[in-house]
C-alpha cells in the first residue's frame, strides 16, 4: 500500500505533528507499506529520504500561502500529481485545510482519504459554513469523500463533533511516545549550555506566545526568584517570538536565568529531560501535547495548564499538577513541587505508569491498522467484492447478502435482551485486549456493548451484508466496519487479541478455510469466541402443530433438516469439539454446555472460547 502523508511542515523542522508523521511512517514501512510525505516547509530539497522515508517538497509561492483558497487549489493539483505519479492507494492528511485539499482529489480519483486532527480545528484552519457558501460546499465535500477522521484526544473529538462532523467516521486514537538513543553524556550537555550545578525547569515548544504562552512561565520564574528560589529556566524550540522572549526576560531582570536554546538534537533533548528539576507546559491551547508525554516518560514531575487534552493525560494531584494559564498559578504549582520532594517522586512513578498503559507505541500500531482497514474496505467496495464473492466464492451463500436476510436478523436482535445477550458471550477476559474483531458482526449490537465496556480497545467488524453494515454504523459508530468475506480477512498475520464469530460458522461452505484464516490473524495468545446452534437442541416453531414439531426436531438431530434455510452446517457439541481440534483449536471454556450426547435439551446455541492448540503454537 502506497500512502501519501500530507502536511505543510516536516523534518528537519521539529514539532509534535512532524514527530507523529515520522513515527507512523516508520511503522508503516515495518509493515510492508510505502509512505511518501508531501510537504512545503522547508521547500528544498525537492526530494530527500529521512530515516528511509521518502519526502517530496514542493515550493508554494508566498502570495498563494497567505490566501486560503489559492493555497488549497495549489495543494489540490500537487496531490493529484502525486496520486498519478506514485500510484497512491490512500491519502492521510493532517489538519482540516490539508484534509480539504486531499478530500476532493481522493474523491475524484477514487482513493480513500483519512484525516487526523491534532488540534481542535475550531481554533486552527476551520471556517464556519455560514461565513461563505464556498465553505459549506467544501465541508460537504470533506464529509462525502473522507473515510475516517482520527482525533488524538477526547477534547479534539468532542470539538469536532460539535462542528457537525459525523461521529460514525470519527475515531479516537491517542498520541504515543517513543525515545531515541543518546550520543552525548549529561556532562557534555551541562557544559555546552552552561548549566553546571544549576537547578532548572524545562519548557519545550514552538516559540509562539498566542498558543504556547511561554511568556507566562518566564514571569512565573521571576516571581519564584523574588521569593528566594535559585532557579533557571531552559526553553527549547524555535519560533517567531524568540527575540521577544529574550527582551521580556531582560525587562523582568531574569535574563541571566533564562536559556533560549533554540532547536536541539533528540539526544540533547533527552538529557535535558533527565537533568531538569521539573517540566512546565504553559500552553493556552493543546489537544494532546507530545512534549508533555515525553517529559512524563522520563519520570519527571509536570506542571501543566488546565486546557484542552492535558486533563486526559494528567490527573491533578495524582501524577502531576494542573493550573490556570497565568503566571501566579504557574509559579504556585512549581513552588508546590519544590517544597514537597515526596510529591515529585510520587508523580514521577505514576506518570510512567500512565505513559506505559495509555500512550504507548501501541497507539501507533492502532493508527496503522486503521489505515489498512480503511484501504481494504474501500478496495472491496470499489470492486463490489461482496456481491461477486457471494456468487463465486466457497465461503458465503448468496442469501446472507440480501436485504431480506438483514431484516430477518434485525428483527431477531431487536427482540432480545441486549444485556443478557452480551453476558452470554463474555467468556473471555478482554481487559488487556488491544484489538478485537467481530467477524460476521451483523447489525452491530455486540460491538456497541463492547465499546461501552472496553472503550480502550480498537474494535473492527466485518460482514458480507451491506444492509447490515449500514445499520451497524448507526448502532456502533465507534467501531470500524468493513464489508468483506470471512474467509479472506484484510489484515496482516497475528494482529488480533480476541476474535468473535457468533452464529457464523453454520453459514459457511468452507468452515475449515475460515478457521485457517482466523489462525493467521490471531495472536499466539489470542482467543476465538465462537457460537453456533446446537443440532441436539429442541427447536419450537411458531404456528406449527405438535406432530410437525416432533418430526422436524427428529430430522434435525439426524442431520436432515436445518433450523435456518441459510445454514449449510450444523454441529452438535461433540462434533464441534472434534472439528475445532482438527483445525488446530482447543476449547478452553464453554458457556455451561456438556459434551455428551443429550438430544432435545433446551440450550439452543453452543458458545465456546478456544485458543491455538499446543502443537500449533510450537
Amino acid at each position: 500500500m502506497n500512502v501519501l502523508e500530507v502536511y505543510p511542515v516536516f523534518l528537519p523542522r521539529k514539532g509534535g505533528v512532524q514527530t507523529y508523521i515520522a513515527d507512523l511512517c516508520r511503522c508503516m514501512i515495518s509493515r510492508g507499506h510505502y509512505p511518501i510525505v508531501l510537504a512545503s516547509i522547508p521547500s528544498k530539497p525537492s526530494l530527500e529520504f529521512i530515516d528511509g522515508i521518502e519526502v517530496r517538497r514542493v515550493k508554494i509561492p508566498l502570495l498563494l500561502r497567505v490566501s486560503r483558497y489559492p493555497l488549497m487549489l495549489c495543494l489540490f493539483f500537487y496531490i493529484i500529481y502525486m496520486i498519478t505519479k506514485y500510484d497512491i492507494d490512500l491519502i492521510h492528511a493532517h489538519d482540516y485545510l490539508p484534509g480539504l485539499a486531499s478530500a476532493i482529489p481522493g474523491g475524484l480519483l477514487h482513493k480513500p482519504v483519512v484525516v487526523t486532527f491534532h488540534l481542535p480545528i475550531s481554533n486552527t484552519t476551520w471556517v464556519p459554513a455560514y461565513v461563505s457558501p464556498i465553505e459549506l460546499l467544501l465541508k460537504r465535500c470533506f464529509m462525502c469523500f473522507v473515510s475516517a477522521i482520527i482525533c488524538v484526544s477526547r477534547y479534539t473529538y468532542n470539538d469536532t463533533a460539535k462542528l457537525g462532523f459525523s461521529r460514525s467516521r470519527m475515531k479516537l486514537i491517542y498520541n504515543w511516545i517513543t525515545t531515541s538513543p543518546m550520543h552525548k553524556t549529561k556532562a557534555d550537555v551541562r557544559e555546552e549550555f552552561d548549566l553546571n550545578q544549576k537547578r532548572f525547569i524545562l519548557c519545550v515548544g514552538r516559540l509562539e506566545d498566542k498558543q504556547k504562552n511561554i511568556s507566562a512561565v518566564i514571569k512565573a520564574l521571576q516571581l519564584l526568584v523574588s521569593k528566594g528560589y535559585d532557579l533557571h529556566l531552559v526553553i527549547v524550540g524555535e519560533g517567531p517570538d524568540k527575540k521577544a522572549y529574550s527582551k521580556y526576560a531582560l525587562r523582568l531582570g531574569v535574563k541571566n536565568r533564562v536559556y533560549l536554546l533554540g532547536s536541539v538534537s533528540d539526544a540533547y533533548l533527552k538529557h535535558l529531560y533527565e537533568l531538569c528539576e521539573l517540566f512546565v507546559l504553559p500552553s493556552r491551547l493543546e489537544a494532546l501535547s507530545i512534549v508533555l508525554l515525553e517529559a512524563m516518560s522520563f519520570g519527571k514531575p509536570v506542571v501543566a495548564t488546565r486546557v484542552g487534552g492535558n486533563a486526559e493525560v494528567i490527573e491533578n494531584g495524582c501524577d502531576g499538577i494542573l493550573v490556570d494559564p497565568d503566571p501566579p498559578s504557574l509559579s504556585s504549582g512549581i513552588e508546590k513541587l519544590l517544597l514537597n520532594p515526596h510529591l515529585k517522586d510520587m508523580f514521577a512513578k505514576k506518570a510512567l505508569k500512565v505513559i506505559r498503559t495509555k500512550f504507548s507505541r501501541q497507539n501507533c500500531l492502532s493508527t496503522a491498522i486503521l489505515l489498512e482497514a480503511v484501504f481494504q474496505s474501500h478496495r472491496m467496495a470499489e470492486k463490489k467484492i461482496s456481491t461477486q464473492h457471494s456468487s463465486k466464492s466457497q465461503a458465503e451463500p448468496m442469501k446472507v447478502t440480501s436485504k431480506e436476510y438483514f431484516e430477518y436478523i434485525k428483527k431477531a436482535y431487536t427482540k432480545i435482551d441486549k444485556d443478557k445477550y452480551y453476558d452470554r458471550y463474555m467468556i473471555v477476559n478482554l481487559q488487556n485486549a488491544r484489538f478485537i474483531m467481530d467477524v460476521g458482526c451483523g447489525v452491530g449490537f455486540l460491538l456497541q456493548k463492547l465499546y461501552s465496556n472496553y472503550p480502550q480497545s480498537m474494535l473492527i467488524g466485518i460482514d458480507i451484508n451491506r444492509h447490515a453494515l449500514d445499520y451497524a454504523r448507526k448502532v456502533a459508530p465507534a467501531a470500524h466496519l468493513i464489508r468483506g468475506a470471512a474467509h479472506r480477512l484484510p489484515f496482516l498475520s497475528k494482529e488480533f487479541d480476541v476474535i468473535f464469530a457468533l452464529d457464523l460458522i453454520e453459514h459457511l461452505e468452507n468452515p475449515s478455510g475460515f478457521l485457517k484464516e482466523i489462525l493467521r490473524v490471531l495472536t499466539n495468545a489470542g482467543s476465538l469466541v465462537l457460537s453456533t446452534p446446537d443440532r441436539y437442541s429442541l427447536v419450537l416453531m411458531e404456528g406449527k402443530n405438535i406432530a410437525h414439531q416432533i418430526i422436524f426436531n427428529v430430522m434435525r438431530v439426524a442431520g436432515f433438516a436445518k433450523i435456518d434455510p441459510t445454514h449449510i452446517n450444523e454441529f452438535s457439541m461433540p462434533e464441534l469439539s472434534k472439528f475445532l481440534a482438527l483445525n488446530r483449536f482447543e476449547i478452553i471454556r464453554c458457556n455451561g454446555y456438556k459434551t455428551r450426547f443429550v438430544p432435545f435439551h433446551k440450550m439452543e446455541s453452543m458458545i465456546v472460547c478456544c485458543k491455538r492448540s499446543e502443537f500449533q503454537t510450537l
